[in-house]
């Protein structure tokens, strides 16, 4: 008789454990417990916490109570301590920074028995752990921002592999108040007192400095973007992907520019949605000259006073990634005249970009362009026509929402010639939105309706195949 229960029986009695209803946790901890018992029930069991792991719910350790957050953070310390893999379950961690608070009389305090959970669990997740994500929002009380500093000390030697960073709600701090009964009689200090002490740096900027060796991917949303921490982004040379998404610049167009071209490696910029608007002309020209391959160029200048001049050196970018690129957001065409010698308009940019070959061009947003593209090529796609075919071969998202002069013998190029296209967005206001409805039908769409968030950003057009998933292509994937 053998010493242990054969995998005939291990199996349906671990697949009952992974299916519990009542288990919401991922990784789910009592099958982690039943493959920590030996290693013939981790051959067993791991495979099914593979398969029914989860790896973006993994990132949420807030929903997590102390005790099983405790619990999971031991069940990790045992898989390191003997060689096993199960850190491959979390490769994401998400920490709210407010949920780390406790009410106390007057003040919020630190749970610091959750911190120290937190800090052994990103231990045990070491080297494997690559993402980290910070949520500031709610962080601005004096007595909060020390706190941050606190907590960001605890973590930082748990953090030495992680690749990328993600934090959103990221504020400009005010300076740190002096505490105690002197900053009563601040006002009668005398003129020769000594000057007041500089006030520490940002909580954050330490963070990324701990991370300058290792730091590949930077995500900031709805952030403000100040000085000092652009000067502290300078120095992380291994940057590839950058994400300014709902930014409040604090910055001058010249150090944003000088901080984005510091990076020899960035493959993907993504600049949308800014809450207040920064002039991108500067950054345009230096990544045009040191002729990087990007794959992901999303410019956002919406608002912002640009030179013609912009659009030569755009030009120049698109020609040097044309080969790279996958997405790419052109910016909003400019408000102010620029030299005789750079008559560039956003037609011009638009009859360039159907010309050049982007073999391995994903998703295309012209909806910046909005009115200003009147002048769309007429793309003749009649049988006996032998015009050029677009040479987009992988394109499958097009967002035109903006564009009301958009010519819907452009569409119909592009369903002609794009035979991977799956989402259109185009604009209720369209000035033939007739013909842009018969175009996209006849080409196989089927319009969706807007879901709430998307309201006002234009019509979702779907792919419509028989046999896909819901019937319609790209319908998950692109959230519409």
């Amino acid at each position: 008789m053998p010493p242990y229960l054969p995998v005939e029986l291990l199996l349906p009695i671990f697949t009952q454990i992974r299916d519990e209803p009542d288990s919401l946790l991922f990784p789910n901890l009592n099958l982690f417990s039943c493959s920590l018992v030996c290693r013939f029930w981790y051959q067993c069991a791991f495979p099914l916490l593979l398969e029914g792991n989860n790896l973006y719910l993994n990132r949420d350790i807030n929903k997590h109570t102390n005790l099983q957050l405790r619990r999971l953070a031991d069940l990790m310390t045992e898989s390191k301590r003997y060689g096993l893999s199960h850190a491959m379950l979390v490769e994401w961690v998400e920490i709210v920074v407010s949920k780390l608070f406790v009410p106390r009389l007057h003040t919020k305090g630190l749970d610091r028995r959750r911190i120290g959970m937190i800090d052994r669990l990103l231990r045990a997740l070491q080297p494997q752990l690559n993402i980290i994500g910070l949520n500031l929002e709610g962080i601005s009380k004096p007595n909060e921002i020390r706190n941050l500093h606190d907590i960001v000390s605890k973590l930082l030697p748990s953090l030495d592999s992680v690749a990328t960073l993600r934090i959103t709600h990221l504020s400009s701090f005010p300076p740190l108040e002096p505490k105690g009964l002197l900053c009563t009689f601040k006002p009668f200090a005398s003129s020769s007192s000594k000057s007041p002490p500089i006030p520490p740096p940002h909580p954050i900027l330490p963070l990324i400095q701990r991370l300058a060796p290792t730091l590949q991917h930077l995500h900031l949303t709805s952030a403000k973007l100040t000085p000092p921490i652009l000067q502290t982004l300078r120095a992380c040379p291994n940057i590839r992907t950058t994400r300014f998404h709902r930014i409040s610049y604090k910055v001058t167009p010249t150090d944003f520019a000088d901080t984005v071209a510091a990076w020899p490696n960035l493959q993907h910029l993504s600049i949308l949605h800014p809450e207040t608007y920064i002039p991108l002309g500067e950054t345009i020209a230096l990544l045009a000259s040191s002729r990087p391959t990007l794959q992901t160029l999303d410019l956002d200048n919406s608002g912002a006073q640009e030179p013609d001049s912009v659009y030569h050196n755009l030009r120049t970018l698109l020609h040097h990634s044309a080969l790279t690129l996958t997405s790419l957001t052109l910016p909003a065409p400019s408000n102010v005249p620029g030299p005789a010698t750079s008559p560039e308009t956003s037609n011009a940019l638009f009859a360039f970009l159907v010309t050049l070959p982007l073999p391995n061009l994903d998703t295309l947003d012209l909806s910046l362009l909005g009115e200003t593209l009147t002048s769309a090529p007429m793309v003749d796609t009649s049988p006996t026509s032998s015009a050029t075919p677009l040479p987009w071969p992988s394109l499958r998202r097009l967002d035109t929402a903006g564009c009301s002069a958009l010519s819907p013998a452009f569409l119909r190029a592009v369903i002609t010639d794009c035979p991977r296209l799956e989402v259109v967005r185009t604009s209720f206001i369209h000035r033939e939105y007739d013909e842009v409805q018969t175009v996209l039908t006849e080409g196989g769409f089927v319009r969706r309706e807007n879901r709430g968030e998307w309201v006002g950003m234009g019509q979702p057009w779907v792919k419509y195949r028989p046999g896909s998933y819901r019937g319609f292509v790209g319908f998950d994937a692109y959230g519409y």
